[in-house]
Formats: C-alpha cells, sequence, structure tokens
C-alpha cells in the first residue's frame, strides 16, 4: 500500500510553516525535505520523522517506517491533530537532521 497524495499534500501544508517543504516520491512512499534536508518521510499515510535516541524519548509514539529501517519518531492521530505539538516535534527533528555533516556524494572514477 501507498500513501495517498491528499494525505501527503496535507501534511505539507501542516509543515510549511517550518521551511521549504519538498516531498519526493520514493518507491510508491514519500520523502520528507525542509530546506533541501532530508527529515521526515510519508510511509503508509503515517508520518515519521528521523530522530537521535533523545529525541526519540520526547516522542509519544515511535515505530518503523518500512522493514530494515531505524525506529522514527512517529505522528499518530493525537498528535496529527495539534498542530502546534506537531510543528515543534518537526522542528526538533529538522535541527537534528541539519546539524549532521553532510554526505559527500561519490564520483564517477
Amino acid at each position: 500500500m501507498s500513501s495517498s497524495a491528499s494525505f501527503v499534500e496535507h501534511i505539507a501544508d501542516i509543515l510549511s510553516p517550518i521551511g521549504n517543504i519538498r516531498m519526493k516520491k520514493m518507491f510508491g512512499e514519500y520523502g520528507i525535505y525542509c530546506n533541501e534536508v532530508f527529515f521526515a518521510m510519508v510511509c503508509e499515510d503515517v508520518l515519521y520523522f528521523q530522530c537521535d535516541e533523545a529525541l526519540l524519548a520526547e516522542f509519544p509514539e515511535t515505530g518503523y517506517p518500512y522493514p530494515g529501517a531505524k525506529l522514527a519518531g512517529m505522528a499518530g492521530p493525537d498528535l496529527l491533530e495539534d498542530r502546534d505539538s506537531l510543528l515543534e516535534f518537526a522542528k526538533k527533528a529538522y535541527r537534528y537532521k541539519a546539524s549532521l555533516p553532510v554526505k559527500k556524494k561519490k564520483t564517477a572514477a
């Protein structure tokens, strides 16, 4: 099952106050970028944020976006209904990911 376009558009609208939000379709699901930093994803109509252990502990719910993925902060129905709290978690996840060193792209030899 893949995520619905209407849910993805709804999430993009909610997250728009934190920066330039871009959704990228990936294998039927969506990666979410803020100011070109990949920090979240939508999988099967569930919003997940990439986090470190400290931030994961703050989330009311956690889950695995797909088999083999790392544990992520999950925006369950209650958090989706509380836009202010959701934006606070989104800002924290974005700041966490933006603080990490940028991986160098491999060049063809």
